[in-house]
């Protein structure tokens, strides 16, 4: 790792703690790919339950934990309409966060803030949002993994490494610029001039335009716009069927997933002939 850089706030025994951590993470969950890309969403999913939702914001995640008497859970949110890259990178922050790599609390993980562990911002960052950050890097780009691309690449001396090599690597990795840009100065294939060079580049314009040139990066770009939550569809409709729930509310709640009871082969229940004593029971807000 380059010297002048996370030392001024992560010790070499946390760089190592997080490496060999992600290690034993590959080794319990049978991981065979080592480029994780999405297979992130899987692991983040075992952890918690997790809400994946389309919001025109700058928020790209947060995580919250609910322990009471009655549920015990992590929750986790994930918003689809960011690029899927962010997606991928933010699931992997806040799996730092729930596995106890970094702080375990809640947050909020705005966009502006989400890379916010930059060279010249560094001795302003939270160390667990740093933590985090540098094992969501670690485990989806692996260290030995990119020198071994690098390698395949022909990419051997210092600084010799292109604006279109850098996209090639996010198309492979499915990894943010930024980011990336990080991970070649910290295993030191890049010049600290040459990191201020590339890092300044306007991501929304200039490296857009050459991916589109190059014509890579397209699920990197993506706005998946999933509407997701764990097995929260087949509890509504079991509410509905044990009478719970009424259709009109049922159909409230799958509309907001984009579906309908009958393309989920839901048919609306014949109304019973109570007796007054049963109508007495309906609770009024049915």
């Amino acid at each position: 790792m380059n010297s002048n850089y996370l030392k001024k706030i992560l010790l070499e025994n946390d760089i190592k703690s997080i490496k060999s951590k992600i290690n034993i993470l590959i080794e319990e969950n049978h991981i065979i790919n080592p480029i994780i890309k999405d297979d992130m969403f899987k692991l983040l999913e075992s952890v918690g339950k997790v809400l994946y939702y389309p919001i025109k914001d700058n928020v790209c995640a947060f995580y919250i934990k609910i322990d009471n008497n009655h549920f015990k859970e992590n929750i986790i949110f994930i918003n689809t309409f960011m690029p899927y890259e962010i997606q991928i990178f933010a699931a992997a922050h806040e799996f730092a966060h729930i596995i106890g790599i970094a702080g375990d609390h809640e947050e909020l993980l705005v966009e502006d803030k989400i890379f916010n562990y930059v060279f010249d911002s560094v001795e302003n960052i939270d160390k667990n949002e740093l933590l985090a950050n540098y094992f969501a890097s670690e485990l989806l780009v692996k260290d030995i993994i990119l020198e071994s691309q690098l390698l395949k690449m022909k990419i051997n001396k210092l600084d010799s490494i292109t604006i279109e090599d850098i996209i090639r690597l996010m198309d492979i990795f499915l990894f943010p610029y930024k980011p990336m840009v990080l991970k070649l100065y910290c295993i030191s294939k890049i010049s600290y001039e040459k990191y201020k060079e590339l890092i300044n580049i306007n991501c929304n314009n200039s490296i857009f335009q050459l991916q589109n040139r190059l014509g890579l990066c397209s699920r990197n770009n993506e706005l998946t716009r999933i509407k997701s939550f764990s097995n929260f569809i087949d509890l509504a409709i079991n509410s509905y069927e044990m009478t719970v729930r009424t259709y009109d509310k049922l159909k409230y709640v799958l509309k907001l997933f984009d579906l309908t009871p009958e393309k989920l082969g839901v048919k609306k229940k014949l109304p019973k002939h109570l007796s007054k004593e049963g109508l007495e029971e309906i609770p009024y807000d049915l």
